[in-house]
């Protein structure tokens, strides 16, 4: 069994806000995937514009960090994959239209730093913002 290769999007605007957007009961950042024969940059431009319609964005920062996480074991029995392995990627968001959610996510919204942390739902995705806030402030 193996890790599956997925990104993940931190997006802030000049106000220094993180989008958070919500699917089901929980906030999180947007994430997917990587598909066959695509590169990471490919696959977190697919999957902005895919969940958030997000065109007009520039990444900052592919973060050294790399959020690796297991699946409970009845997930990895039941797809024959261990967990994820996450490439974080900043980005700053130039857009100036409204942003359009894809089905499935029920809310999109703009919070401060510290309140990320206290939306974050899993101590992974909370390392992972920590580490990446961190690689920004010492450039």
């Amino acid at each position: 069994m193996n890790y599956r290769k997925s990104v993940l999007a931190i997006i802030f605007n000049e106000s220094n806000e993180f989008l958070m957007i919500r699917e089901g009961k929980d906030f999180g950042f947007v994430q997917g995937g990587i598909e066959e024969n695509e590169t990471e940059e490919d696959a977190v431009n697919r999957e902005l514009k895919e969940e958030l319609n997000l065109t007009n964005f520039k990444i900052i920062r592919k973060c050294n960090y790399k959020n690796k996480y297991d699946y409970p074991k009845e997930i990895q029995e039941k797809t024959s994959i261990l967990g994820q392995e996450q490439t974080i990627f900043l980005i700053r968001y130039l857009e100036t239209n409204q942003i359009k959610k894809e089905e499935g996510i029920s809310k999109i919204k703009w919070f401060k730093e510290k309140e990320v942390f206290d939306k974050l739902p899993y101590e992974n995705l909370k390392l992972a913002f920590r580490k990446a806030m961190d690689e920004i402030k010492l450039n």
